[in-house]
């Protein structure tokens, strides 16, 4: 019987269409350079962070198959304090940075990729005077769409979440929207 099925198999060979009919558009590039800004929402108790942080996004991106995509982003953020601000009453605006390093995974090589991620964030806020510490380190998820807009250039919206973790300190998290444009090389 089994030997019946390898011949079979060998005589049907030539009549099965090739691999690549069944293959989706590629994805093309291996490398993408990506400027994106977002809004952030940080829920914390310390008035010395601040709520909601306006973001732009630096990100570099590899490709290592149509399916799999590992990051580097660099966030440039600003944000309003009650202390901590470099004003005579301590409230106003600061500025944050840091950066995310994490891997996607693209459920689709066609026109519109939805995916899903994970990544390991951390943020500095500069500010001046505050009592506890201003690094912001953990781990998180994120999940949207990529649509190829055509020569090199594709369009990314996602929502993300973060959960920076003190240990004897205040607990926080965070949820957030970017919308990014890349281009691939």
């Amino acid at each position: 019987m089994f030997a019946t099925l390898i011949s079979t198999l060998v005589i049907a060979a030539p009549h099965f269409p090739a691999p690549d009919v069944f293959a989706t558009a590629s994805v093309g590039a291996s490398r993408s350079l990506g400027l994106g800004a977002g809004v952030t929402r940080l829920f914390t108790d310390d008035s010395t962070m601040p709520d909601v942080i306006g973001t732009l996004w630096l990100e570099g991106a590899w490709l290592a198959d149509d399916w799999a995509q590992v990051f580097l982003a660099v966030p440039f953020g600003i944000g309003h304090v009650k202390i901590g601000a470099p004003t005579s009453s301590g409230e106003g605006l600061v500025l944050l940075t840091g950066g995310q390093v994490g891997a996607r995974y693209l459920f689709s090589a066609s026109l519109v990729r939805p995916f899903v991620g994970a990544q390991v964030t951390g943020l500095y806020v500069l500010a001046s005077g505050a009592s506890t510490s201003h690094l912001l380190f953990g781990p998180g998820g994120h999940a949207g769409f990529e649509l190829d807009a055509g020569h090199s250039i594709s369009v990314r919206l996602h929502g993300s979440f973060d959960w920076f973790i003190a240990l004897n300190a205040l607990q926080r998290l965070s949820v957030g929207a970017t919308l990014t444009v890349a281009t691939s090389f």
